[in-house]
């Protein structure tokens, strides 16, 4: 990407509205919105989510493994996820971006959703459908990547998530990028009488994601 004039966009609310002022910083891409179209980390690329991305979410929706961890119901065929992809993207409150190595590879999808523009927070959602990257550190290097993103560009304070307790490799990744717990709601699984925990935690611009910045460049991830 080396010649190419980049630009990133500060979001200022003013009289309930939001302009855009931008400087020069390399890292992002932005299309005629303002929303970013790229964003590179260390290990990964976050661009927006487009109609040929699909087929993989096809698939990730179908794998129980990769499954287990999400906390909805979700489309199973491709007309399901190509009906869900018209009805939400794009949104207002509601952005969706695929997760790439920096060869291209697309190995991922993350969601930054019931956005309130207003109060200045989201909800994060992440998953690395492709096993092979697992436990390798691209999960964390796109979580910081979107943080850089929601915070520092967006205008957002304050993103929050929610995660299975038995999800240990999740937590430790949203820990190591400054992520605090919360609170635990319990919600009723499929199979009768059984529950599962679900942690609720969150991250606040100027506390624990300003620390956690400053040491993120010297860390090696293997979450």
């Amino acid at each position: 990407m080396g010649g190419i004039r980049l630009i990133r966009t500060f979001y200022m609310q003013r009289h309930d509205h939001w302009r855009i002022v931008c400087s020069d910083r390399p890292g992002n891409l932005l299309d005629d919105e303002g929303v970013a179209r790229m964003t590179a980390g260390r290990k990964i690329n976050l661009r927006s989510f487009e109609y040929r991305d699909l087929a993989g979410m096809v698939r990730w929706n179908n794998d129980g493994e990769v499954e287990a961890f999400v906390d909805c119901d979700l489309p199973k065929t491709l007309p399901e996820c190509e009906l869900w992809f018209q009805n939400n993207v794009p949104s207002r409150d509601y952005r969706i971006f695929a997760i790439e190595d920096r060869a291209g590879n697309l190995i991922g999808d993350l969601e930054l959703d019931h956005i309130s523009w207003r109060n200045g927070e989201a909800e994060l959602r992440i998953r690395i459908g492709e096993k092979d990257y697992w436990n390798q550190g691209y999960g964390t290097d796109a979580v910081r990547s979107i943080l850089r993103l929601a915070l520092n560009e967006l205008g957002l304070r304050r993103i929050y998530l929610k995660v299975y307790r038995f999800n240990t490799r999740a937590i430790r990744c949203y820990e190591k990028c400054g992520f605090r717990r919360q609170g635990v709601l319990k919600r009723r699984a499929k199979s009768a009488g059984d529950w599962k925990d679900i942690i609720l935690m969150s991250l606040h611009y100027g506390f624990t994601y300003a620390a956690r910045e400053s040491t993120a460049a010297s860390e090696t991830d293997k979450t």
